[in-house]
Parts: C-alpha cells; structure tokens; sequence
C-alpha cells in the first residue's frame, strides 16, 4: 500500500461512518437499511479502486517542480522565442540590403501608330542601396542590444517563475 492510500484510508472509514450515522434515523425498514448499506459499501469500494491511481502517482521533489514550471510555462516559452528572433534579427542586420529589380513601362497607350504597346520604352534593372557613414554598424549595434535586453528578459522571466514555484512548493510541503 503506498504512502497516498495509508493517509486516504482514515478519511474513507470516517466518511463512511459519518453517512452511516447521519442517515440511520430515516431508515424504517431492513430493507431500506440493506439498500443503503449496498451503497454505501459501493461508494467504498469506488474510492478505494480510485485509489491506485494516486497511489501509482509519482513524488515531486523540488528539482523536478521546477524543471516541470520552466517547461511548461507559456510566457517563458514567449521569452524564448524572444530570444531566438532578437537573434535573427542580429543576422539581419550584419547583412547589407537585397537589390531590387526594376520594371517601368513609358509611353505606353498612345495614339494612331503608337497605339498599345508599340511606341513604349521598358526598363528592366537592378538598384543597390551603399550604405555610407556606418549605417550597418549602427544597426548591428541596435540589434546587439536588443538581443542582450531578450536574454535578460528571460533571464528575470525564468526567476521569476521559479522564485514562485519554489514558493508553491514550501507552501504545500508545510
């Protein structure tokens, strides 16, 4: 017998004593009293096949608590995630800008032998932006700092939580 079913035994005898006591003066008749002796004594037997499930339980200490709190908490997932965007946009930024392609269409609709798309000029190009006066540098930098504030919001995140955990956990263990 585990730990969980020696303390629930107490309680169950007294419960069911308790109902007995209770509801004995409004029993008349034997049959009624074997009726409910039958429930009673189901009821019992209900709780006490209950039982193995919390006897199959397994004790939490305190590591894992804290394990399981850091795992499953959604706002330290988010802080997290935080971190591994603040890093992307790291990588962003150290890279220069993409080109872009070009299309313009001029003169295009006109009239009599220039009518549609005889007498338009088309443009196809590529434009790269150069960036001048440490542009880049200043965006890494900003990046920079933006995933160091991520960590140590995650950092305050995960102390937080954990500081509460352990707080639960002292509180129920007394």
């Amino acid at each position: 017998m585990s730990c969980a079913g020696n303390l629930l035994r107490p309680y169950l005898l007294k419960t069911v004593l308790l109902i007995k006591r209770r509801l004995t003066p409004y029993l008349i008749d034997s049959k009624k009293e074997n009726t409910m002796k039958k429930l009673l004594y189901t009821s019992a037997l209900a709780v006490l096949l209950w039982q193995p499930t919390l006897a199959g339980a397994e004790t939490l200490d305190k590591q894992a608590a804290l394990q399981m709190a850091l795992q499953n908490n959604s706002t330290y997932k988010a802080a997290l995630a935080e971190i591994d965007a603040a890093d992307g946009s790291k990588l962003q930024a150290s890279l220069s800008p993409n080109p872009d392609a070009v299309f313009e269409i001029e003169n295009f609709a006109g009239e009599d032998e220039q009518e549609g798309f005889d007498g338009a000029e088309i443009t196809l190009g590529i434009e790269q932006t150069i960036e001048l006066g440490g542009k880049r540098n200043n965006r890494t930098d900003v990046a920079d700092f933006t995933y160091k504030i991520s960590q140590q919001q995650a950092k305050a995140q995960a102390l937080s939580l954990l500081a509460e955990t352990e707080y639960a956990f002292i509180r129920v263990a007394v």
